[in-house]
């Protein structure tokens, strides 16, 4: 059964590719884009997408967000449609630790190759995105005032103030719908959480692994 879920995983990661394809593939799915989509936050699943999806969320709440199916044809959406578009990006190496430990069925090296397809046509949009590194999201205050410097550049809008606590209580509350809302939970940093990432073996990955993170050095240089 691993090999049957290695293979759908990257097909389907190629698939998305195409915003034919995820209009009818998600087409139930709130969370894709639509003609009512105000904004768009994607990025590799465990890269802080709920994070930044619940920050922006309650900082602007009217706000309709295309997030968190991980597929790079909500991207291109968003910038034909010349949308606030945010894409996220994390090492690849803590990103897929951190994805096969919530996904132990999909291998490191199947995560390594999914990582460099899903990033790889960003280097042709890199102009039209705003990119978001995983680092900036962890330091809330400072991507609070980011986000409200973008949105003040857009419109005069009015926002609610928000903490660090409240974000957080509202990500429990998110992580505690995932299997009904379809979405991935975010898992709060821990000792014991580090610990399981330490121990999924990456070291006897190599090619996929030397990929994704040539991928990574390349967008990074350029931001």
């Amino acid at each position: 059964m691993k090999i049957h879920h290695n293979i759908l995983f990257l097909i389907k990661q190629l698939l998305n590719y195409s915003i034919i394809f995820s209009k009818i593939y998600y087409k139930s799915s709130k969370l894709l884009f639509n003609k009512n989509t105000d904004l768009v936050i994607e990025g590799f699943p465990r890269s802080g997408n709920t994070f930044l999806t619940v920050l922006i969320m309650k900082l602007f709440p009217s706000k309709n967000i295309a997030h968190h199916l991980h597929i790079f044809s909500q991207i291109k959406f968003g910038v034909k449609r010349k949308l606030p578009t945010y894409l996220i990006i994390r090492n690849p190496e803590d990103a897929v630790r951190s994805l096969c430990i919530r996904q132990p069925e999909i291998w490191p090296s199947t995560a390594f190759f999914a990582y460099a397809f899903f990033y790889l046509p960003s280097i042709y949009y890199l102009k039209y995105i705003s990119w978001i590194k995983f680092e900036e999201i962890i330091e809330f205050d400072k991507m609070k005032n980011r986000l409200l410097d973008d949105f003040s550049l857009l419109e005069k809008e009015k926002y609610n103030d928000i903490t660090n606590i409240g974000i957080n209580d509202q990500i429990k509350i998110i992580n505690n719908e995932v299997d009904r809302r379809g979405i991935d939970g975010l898992a709060i940093p821990s000792n014991k959480r580090n610990e399981k990432k330490q121990k999924v073996d990456i070291c006897r990955v190599s090619l996929s692994k030397y990929f994704a993170k040539k991928i990574y050095n390349i967008i990074i240089k350029r931001f």
